[in-house]
């Protein structure tokens, strides 16, 4: 046994905090978990959109009309939950430290995303679902 331990050469290792590698996976989860929803939201909100202005020139039946009425009724609140998305993002950051232009940058999402639904209220149930699934997922404190 002492030629094998001989013959190999002896490391050390210097490695990352357990604890700071589990905040910057958390970071990392809500960056993206809240991103995807984000896009998915964006997704959906276009969607309604160009149906809602390619079917507007058509003569169309009351179902038809009826089904573009209930598109058009529900654009807002795909904005609002994409404003949910945003906004546990920003409170989970400053609740834990983690600067909200990175959370950002993670997922993709330009500022200019953030500006366009200033003035959109976020949807509320959407937003506390966010707060209560990914807040409570955080690490214990470093």
């Amino acid at each position: 046994m002492k030629v094998l331990t001989k013959n190999v050469e002896r490391k050390t290792y210097n490695m990352m905090d357990a604890a700071f590698t589990d905040w910057s996976d958390y970071f990392f989860k809500i960056s993206t978990i809240l991103g995807m929803a984000y896009w998915q939201g964006k997704a959906i909100h276009l969607t309604m959109l160009s149906a809602s202005n390619k079917l507007a020139n058509y003569d169309l039946d009351k179902k038809q009309q009826e089904t573009i009425d209930r598109v058009n009724k529900n654009i807002p609140l795909a904005k609002a939950n994409m404003k949910a998305a945003l906004e546990a993002m920003r409170q989970l950051s400053e609740q834990h430290g983690f600067k909200f232009a990175d959370a950002l940058h993670l997922a993709d999402i330009d500022q200019y995303e953030v500006d366009e639904l200033e003035s959109v209220d976020a949807h509320q149930a959407r937003l506390d679902y966010f707060m209560t699934e990914l807040g409570g997922a955080a690490p214990a404190s470093y």
